[in-house]
């Protein structure tokens, strides 16, 4: 069970991080359009 959630923890922090990625790879789309 602790492993279960453990893994969980895991998950979400690496989705968080996508998530982040993905919002700067946008800004920086953005950037290359502004030029």
């Amino acid at each position: 069970n602790g492993e279960q959630y453990a893994m969980q923890q895991l998950l979400q922090a690496h989705q968080r991080r996508l998530q982040c990625s993905v919002v700067g790879v946008n800004r920086w789309l953005d950037g290359l359009n502004a030029m």
